[in-house]
């Protein structure tokens, strides 16, 4: 399970970085850029009451510094499957 805390009280509180591959998403092996593991379960409900909470989100990956259009994609269509494909995505 990942470690998954919140960080105290500092200029950028209302911001949460969220890192996808092994923290919101079970970790892939050996991993496919084109896929993206399942939900880890208590990451997912408390992103969810964060973002209920008004906290703005953004989801961290690598994928995000790569060209290859159809690896974003596939994070976008794994936000999207799961109820978060507003937020944003960075590397």
């Amino acid at each position: 399970m990942p470690h998954f805390r919140m960080a105290d009280k500092a200029p950028s509180a209302n911001v949460l970085a969220v890192d996808l591959d092994g923290t919101l998403a079970e970790k892939q092996e050996p991993f496919n850029p084109y896929t993206v593991g399942e939900p880890h379960q208590k990451v997912m409900k408390a992103l969810k009451a964060e973002l209920a909470g008004g906290r703005k989100v953004v989801i961290f990956t690598a994928r995000a510094s790569s060209k290859d259009k159809k690896m974003h994609q596939t994070v976008r269509d794994w936000l999207i499957d799961h109820d978060l494909g507003d937020l944003k995505v960075t590397s």
